[in-house]
C-alpha cells in the first residue's frame, strides 16, 4: 500500500517535471521567434533608412548639378547681351571723346542730333539681335491693348476726336509678347466759341417801329369796371379838394 502511494507520487512528480520542461521549451521557442521577427524588422528598417539616405544624397547631388547647369546656362545666354552692352558702351565713349576733341565752333546741334541718332540705331540693333523688336501700331484709332495715351490735344475738328495726333515713343515686344506699349498723344474734340456761335440758330431781327402795339381786348364788363374805377377816383379827388379848402380857411382864421 505504501509502495503504491509512493509510486503514484513519483509519477506525479515526473509528469509535473515534464510539463514544466515542455512549457519552458515552448516559451523559449516563442521568445526566439519574437526575437527573430524583431531582428528582421530592425534589419528591414535599417535597409530602408540606408536606401532613403542614399536616395536623398542622389537628390541633393542632382539638385546641385542642376543649379550649376542653370547658372552656366544663364551665363552663356547672357554673355552675348553683355558683350553687346560692352560694345555699346565703348561706342558711346568713343563718340564722346570725338566730340570733346572738336573745336567749339564745329559742335553744332545738328552734329549732336546725328550722334544721338547713331546711338539709338545701335541700341535698336542690339535689341533686334536678342529678339526684341519695336513697333508703331498702324491706323489712326487708339488701340488700348498696344497703345497708351500720354497727353490730350484739343481740336475743333469733331472727325479727329479719339485719333492719334502724335506718336511719342514706339512700343516693344519679344516673341509676340508685349513688353511696353506705344506712347501716343490723342486728339480731343472741343468746340471753339466761333464754332458754337455759328452752330447756334440766329433769332430774326424785329423792327419795333414797324409793329403796332397790341391793344387790350375789352368787353362790356371791362368797360363798366373802368367807368366805376374812374368815378371812384373822381369822388376821392373832390373830397380831398374840399378838405384842403377847409384846412386853408381854418389857418387864415
Amino acid at each position: 500500500m505504501e509502495e503504491t502511494t509512493e509510486t503514484q507520487s513519483n509519477e506525479s512528480d515526473n509528469a509535473l517535471e515534464q510539463l514544466k520542461t515542455l512549457v519552458e521549451t515552448q516559451h523559449n521557442q516563442v521568445q526566439n521567434m519574437i526575437e527573430a521577427k524583431f531582428n528582421a524588422i530592425a534589419e528591414l528598417f535599417a535597409d530602408k533608412l540606408a536606401y532613403d539616405l542614399h536616395k536623398q544624397q542622389q537628390i541633393d547631388q542632382l539638385h546641385e548639378e542642376l543649379q550649376l547647369y542653370k547658372a552656366d546656362l544663364i551665363a552663356k545666354t547672357n554673355r552675348p547681351l553683355i558683350n553687346g552692352i560692352i560694345k555699346l558702351y565703348q561706342d558711346i565713349s568713343k563718340t564722346l571723346d570725338n566730340l570733346k576733341s572738336k573745336p567749339e565752333d564745329k559742335l553744332t546741334s545738328e552734329l549732336y542730333l546725328n550722334r544721338i541718332d547713331d546711338i539709338g540705331d545701335d541700341v535698336d540693333v542690339l535689341l533686334s539681335q536678342h529678339g526684341v523688336s519695336r513697333f508703331n501700331e498702324p491706323g489712326e484709332a487708339l488701340n488700348p491693348r498696344r497703345q497708351r495715351a500720354l497727353k490730350n490735344i484739343e481740336t475743333n475738328d469733331e472727325n479727329k476726336h479719339g485719333q492719334v495726333c502724335e506718336r511719342v515713343r514706339p512700343g516693344f515686344e519679344y516673341a509676340n509678347e508685349l513688353l511696353q506699349k506705344e506712347l501716343v498723344n490723342l486728339f480731343i474734340y472741343k468746340a471753339s466759341k466761333s464754332t458754337e456761335s455759328v452752330n447756334e440758330p440766329e433769332e430774326p431781327s424785329i423792327d419795333q417801329t414797324e409793329i403796332a402795339p397790341e391793344l387790350p381786348i375789352c368787353d362790356e364788363t371791362s368797360e363798366q369796371n373802368i367807368d366805376e374805377m374812374n368815378a371812384e377816383t373822381l369822388t376821392e379827388s373832390d373830397t380831398n379838394s374840399e378838405q384842403d379848402i377847409n384846412t386853408i380857411k381854418a389857418s387864415e382864421g
